[in-house]
């Protein structure tokens, strides 16, 4: 049996951000995920999401290798992909939590993302 690796983020640009896109739910989920310049970019949806305290967690697939998020935003992701399959944006998986420039300058551009979104949707 082969493990798959650690999902790793590839750097980008400050003009770049990350959508991604589901591809299954069952039985884990599983979702690629892309850069796009911001001046040409698919249709997404921003899910604002609050992080909450839930220690609990749920490995994931991300371009075939794992990765971990909230017990709370696969939920939502679920839920999510029971509508429609769409380029999504939520924070905890496109901007990159261990890089503190790039989260200094998305975070800062994170009204533009809002904004440029088809929809922005609730989560908890």
């Amino acid at each position: 049996m082969s493990t798959l690796p650690t999902y790793t983020y590839d750097p980008i640009t400050p003009s770049d951000f990350r959508l991604f896109h589901i591809t299954s739910i069952d039985p884990q989920i599983q979702f690629r995920l892309e850069s796009f310049d911001i001046e040409e970019f698919p249709d997404y949806e921003a899910l604002s999401y609050a992080w909450g305290t839930s220690v609990e967690t749920e490995s994931v697939l991300c371009n075939d290798a794992t990765f971990t998020i909230s017990r709370t935003l696969g939920d939502a992701l679920r839920a999510l992909h029971k509508h429609a399959e769409h380029w999504i944006w939520v924070d905890a998986i496109c901007i990159n939590q261990a890089d503190n420039v790039e989260k200094a300058h998305q975070v800062a551009g994170m009204g533009d993302v809002y904004s440029y979104a088809e929809t922005v949707g609730g989560g908890r």
